[in-house]
């Protein structure tokens, strides 16, 4: 599809608006946020023949919010009639434009979700201190049709990018209300704008039958500098975790729990729901070096920043915020590795280096080093060694002349992760298996039983599953 022409966007006026969330507007967030509602000229944007109508309400009777929260995928689809799929099926297409998407049409173009091993997104945000856009309002939003929620409101958020290189958040809203028939969502994000195109406590068609009537749908408009796609997902993630917060929400990401969450990519929508088969945002994500996992740390951190509705801080605004200092920190509840390099200023690579992690995975209580520890030199000739304070498995890999891959092949590791106290083989060494012989494990290793049992100071041939064995 090639280019869409586009009609500019006409704006005459701006009002701040002081209602709350419950009649479709929302409310601003402490001072985080200012919610203004934006005049346009509908004679321009939209013809009046193509207005939508008033219609309100549900095809089929609603379900308990808290029980939504905590049902799987299968259980949500199974609470919708066939009319409720029907009225509900939109769906935006990658290339910016609209369609319906029906069960099982189309081509399967799901991608598998996985991890990158870094956020220089997230860091270059922070270093910047770049601060979310105001929340604008467009006033045709009222004219679109209005069914509430399934689950009376909305569980989640759906992440979607537009696909289209060419478009303006100008151009893809103008678009939207144009094709409001085919599909609409709850807002368009870019990097200068946070613009609600429909009232969030109402559905929107933007995710397909099954998705749309339980979660909020929003659009990010592609970006062409590395600057530019930076302060588009610190707005798309601060308006995430509003939406949250205004709904009584926490963050968990649905995407690494089988769709069971409240911030969820198009992408898992797919996997997950059915009834649409697009993939976005990961590829785009993908080209600036980011995934999901990043966009949540984000919208964690907006999260813990902002103020409930009542106005009082979030609980866990204080552990997520407040400068860490010194040269250790207990991991708190709902902490990311990103969030303490923020706090720290140590860097999030350093933080894994000295605490010897393998991946951004950290526990509560978890206790990181957030200084380099003091390198010991003495050179290791032993074939065990008992870790000691300020070891890491890198520093006995340099000292004993032993690869990092081969003592955690010799001690059964699956991580860098090592323990003070822990007996390490630096020499070739087995694990004993379930149904081994110490006949078998001397064969394979090209020994005899005598030599192996003098090794590892054997009066028996008797072995146990889990025993270590030194071969040399």
């Amino acid at each position: 599809m090639g280019v869409k022409k586009r009609i500019p966007f006409a704006v005459l006026s701006a009002t701040i608006l002081a209602t709350s969330l419950g009649t479709g507007v929302v409310q601003a967030a402490e001072d985080s946020a200012n919610v203004k509602a934006t005049s346009v000229d509908k004679n321009k944007e939209v013809n009046d023949g193509k207005k939508a109508t008033a219609t309100t309400g549900n095809t089929s009777k609603p379900i308990d919010f808290n029980k939504a929260k905590k049902m799987s995928p299968d259980q949500l689809e199974d609470q919708l009639t066939k009319k409720d799929k029907k009225i509900n099926d939109g769906d935006i297409n990658e290339n910016g434009s609209v369609k319906n998407v029906r069960d099982g049409a189309g081509s399967p173009r799901i991608q598998t979700f996985s991890a990158m091993p870094s956020s220089s997104v997230n860091s270059y945000i922070k270093k910047h201190n770049f601060k979310p856009a105001t929340i604008t309002q467009d006033r045709r939003m009222n004219n679109l049709p209005k069914y509430n929620y399934k689950s009376k409101k909305p569980i989640g958020v759906v992440i979607h990018e537009t696909a289209n290189p060419y478009s303006t958040l100008n151009g893809e809203v103008n678009y939207m209300y144009n094709n409001w028939r085919n599909a609409f969502v709850h807002g368009y994000v870019d990097r200068n704008e946070i613009r609600q195109t429909a009232p969030f406590n109402y559905l929107s068609w933007g995710a397909g039958p099954v998705a749309n009537p339980y979660y909020i749908n929003i659009e990010l408009v592609r970006e062409h500098t590395f600057d530019g796609f930076a302060k588009s997902v610190n707005n798309d993630a601060y308006l995430v975790a509003y939406l949250l917060k205004q709904n009584g929400l926490k963050p968990s990401l649905a995407d690494n729990n089988y769709g069971k969450g409240t911030v969820l990519s198009h992408n898992g929508v797919s996997k997950y729901y059915g009834g649409t088969d697009h993939t976005d945002p990961i590829s785009y994500f993908a080209s600036w070096g980011y995934d999901m996992n990043q966009f949540y740390d984000l919208v964690k951190y907006h999260y813990d920043n902002l103020t409930n509705s009542s106005g009082s801080k979030a609980t866990s605004t204080k552990a997520a915020t407040t400068k860490i200092t010194g040269t250790a920190h207990k991991v708190k509840p709902n902490e990311t590795l990103w969030n303490i390099s923020m706090r720290s200023g140590v860097s999030i690579s350093n933080i894994k280096k000295w605490n010897n992690l393998s991946s951004n995975n950290i526990e509560v209580n978890q206790v990181l080093r957030l200084t380099a520890p003091k390198v010991k030199t003495t050179k290791i000739t032993t074939s065990t060694y008992k870790v000691t304070k300020n070891d890491t498995l890198y520093n006995i890999s340099r000292r004993s002349g032993q690869s990092i891959d081969d003592i955690k092949q010799w001690n059964g590791l699956k991580t860098n992760q090592i323990k003070i106290g822990q007996t390490l083989y630096l020499r070739p060494a087995h694990k004993v298996v379930s149904g081994e012989t110490l006949y078998r494990i001397a064969t394979s290793n090209n020994m005899s039983v005598t030599k192996l049992k003098q090794l590892n100071g054997l009066k028996s041939n008797t072995i146990y599953v889990g025993q270590m064995l030194k071969l040399q």
